[in-house]
């Protein structure tokens, strides 16, 4: 009986972990389609990503000390209920006005799902067994925004772009069945004082593990989600290729995603998580570079724009659960804290680069890799600054 229930949290921890990324692309090749039957601008339609990545990132922060005080349950069963609504509202959308309604709900419960499997995870297992499920669920997470786009571009042709929203809710139902039986992971009740929390934040703040995490998961989700809707256009509208070939090209872009995994478990044990880390974003930096060249002498092909995306997704692959094991380091008594704010500053970052990638033109490659040369330079300078303060330190 032990066993079952030690195995329960895990089991819904790996269901709950790509909601949050497949909410987000699973209807990216169905943006022109929407533009189109709306009437509206590519950037309109672009807008309704952007929408439930704000209220994804900036709702987090809110959701990690609600479970630290009230417990996981509660806030989790609100967040389920508000996602379902958000995405029947999508299914039943006739307008860019009501679809955007949708996102915002679906954004909402978003939040609160990508808080909670980080944190059910860490309330219940630790050491290697932790490091496994962080491992796995950040592989689901992962894989998610590479996949969903594949199905997405499925439905689209067989059936409609709104059935990508009734999948999700059908989703969020399978979700809420698996919830009744999930146990409360959170016994020991912290209150919540404003003073302590703001405590709280600004030790977070000075952690350098903390800070190198958070710049390398934000990087590498403006890297996923920029691709994600920046993509679609170069494939189809630049290259002149089929919904169907972006979508064969999101499916390399996950094997790529799984390989990187799986590399990165090896590499895990023989070498330290910050060496990886750096070596992988300097070969991200050259795939980038190697992309930007290309873009300015006008050779970008379908093929060495998907060469390119398999280098870099396969380098998402191992470095995002190493990203958040480096944040997570921070604090152990405050992790729905720490999760929330990892969370809320990740997706902040993302939803600010997907607004500004919103009102850029899409005439050729150079806006995704101007995107991938820049944030994965940021990503290198946290590692490095991570090392700098170290060295001082020493």
């Amino acid at each position: 009986m032990r066993s079952k229930r030690n195995f329960y949290p895990a089991l819904f921890v790996l269901c709950l972990a790509p909601l949050g990324q497949i909410v987000l692309d699973i209807y990216t090749p169905s943006l022109p389609t929407i533009a189109t039957s709306f009437h509206i601008t590519t950037g309109m339609a672009q807008f309704s990503v952007t929408i439930c990545i704000l209220f994804y990132s900036i709702l987090q922060i809110f959701y990690g000390p609600i479970s630290d005080k009230v417990g996981r349950k509660k806030p989790l069963l609100f967040a389920l209920i508000i996602f379902l609504l958000g995405s029947i509202t999508c299914s039943f959308a006739n307008s860019i006005g009501i679809l955007i309604l949708g996102r915002t709900l679906q954004g909402i419960g978003t939040a609160g799902t990508s808080v909670f499997y980080k944190v059910i995870a860490a309330d219940n297992y630790q050491g290697k067994r932790l490091a496994y499920l962080y491992t796995y669920a950040a592989l689901l997470a992962g894989i998610s925004p590479v996949l969903a786009p594949v199905i997405g571009a499925y439905i689209q042709v067989h059936l409609n772009w709104q059935y990508n929203f009734l999948f999700l809710a059908i989703y969020a139902v399978l979700l809420l069945l698996l919830f009744i039986k999930l146990p409360e992971s959170h016994a020991e009740r912290r209150q919540f004082h404003l003073t302590q929390y703001k405590q709280d934040i600004k030790s977070l703040f000075r952690d350098r593990n903390f800070i190198a995490g958070v710049l390398g998961g934000a990087s590498i989700l403006v890297l996923m989600m920029v691709f994600g809707i920046i993509a679609p256009f170069i494939v189809q509208d630049v290259l002149h290729q089929s919904v169907m070939t972006y979508g064969h090209v999101a499916m390399v872009t996950g094997i790529a995603f799984i390989c990187g995994s799986l590399v990165n478990r090896i590499l895990l044990r023989k070498l330290s998580l910050e060496l990886i880390n750096s070596s992988v974003f300097i070969i991200m930096l050259c795939a980038s570079c190697y992309l930007l060249i290309c873009t300015l002498n006008h050779l970008v092909t379908l093929t060495n724009l998907t060469l390119v995306a398999f280098v870099i997704f396969m380098g998402i692959g191992g470095l995002y659960p190493n990203c958040l094991m480096m944040a997570l380091r921070a604090g152990t008594n405050i992790r729905g804290t720490v999760s929330a704010l990892f969370g809320t500053l990740a997706m902040g970052t993302a939803g600010l680069a997907i607004l500004i990638a919103s009102f850029i033109p899409v005439h050729s490659a150079l806006p995704l890799a101007s995107f991938f040369t820049v944030f994965t330079l940021v990503a290198l300078f946290g590692l490095f600054f991570r090392r700098g303060t170290e060295c001082v330190a020493t």
